[in-house]
């Protein structure tokens, strides 16, 4: 009834179907994204999809699970997105480090290392990857990572302490594993 008054023009209907709704789409954005943040803005961009394509209801099942299919699909969607924004900047952070570690060091060297530092990057649990990368590579300070990461300040100290053990474990290993190479 609600789409139906909506589609025929009352302004209110809609803003109704929201409101009995919107929880629950709510949970749906978040068992997908694991994110407050990104499931907020997942149920908004399908809120403002469901509204422009209101038309397309069909009425073969309930106005919430056509809502529910919309925000699934939307968040999805933003996962995937995310999924692959993630793999781009390791990569890129992986230059970076590489540059920062050897400051004045000979170009073809610091070329060599970083497919291996991206490489060790990569070995590093992404929870701890994606806070190191924030700190020691993007800058920012433990505050605004955690702030980013919607994690405890104490979460991003411990998550930077277990990524340098792991990345000195690596460098050890490779060390070991080839004597006279640094």
């Amino acid at each position: 009834m609600l789409m139906h008054a909506h589609l025929a023009g009352d302004p209110q209907a809609f803003n109704e179907l929201i409101r009995r709704h919107r929880t629950l789409l709510r949970v749906v954005a978040l068992r997908v994204l694991e994110n407050h943040h990104d499931a907020d803005d997942a149920v908004q961009d399908s809120l403002i999809r469901a509204f422009r394509s209101a038309h397309t209801y069909s009425g073969r099942s309930s106005v919430g699970a056509w809502l529910r299919t919309i925000v699934e699909n939307t968040a999805r969607t933003a996962a995937r997105s995310r999924s692959r924004d993630q793999n781009r900047v390791v990569q890129i952070d992986g230059t970076q480090l590489a540059e920062a570690e050897q400051v004045g060091g000979d170009p073809a060297v610091i070329v060599a290392n970083r497919e291996r530092i991206a490489s060790a990057l990569a070995q590093i649990p992404l929870q701890w990857r994606r806070t190191f990368v924030l700190v020691k590579i993007n800058g920012l300070s433990y505050a605004e990572a955690a702030e980013v990461l919607d994690i405890p300040i104490g979460t991003v100290r411990s998550r930077i302490n277990r990524a340098n053990a792991a990345r000195a474990k690596q460098r050890a290993q490779k060390t070991s594993a080839a004597p006279g190479t640094i």
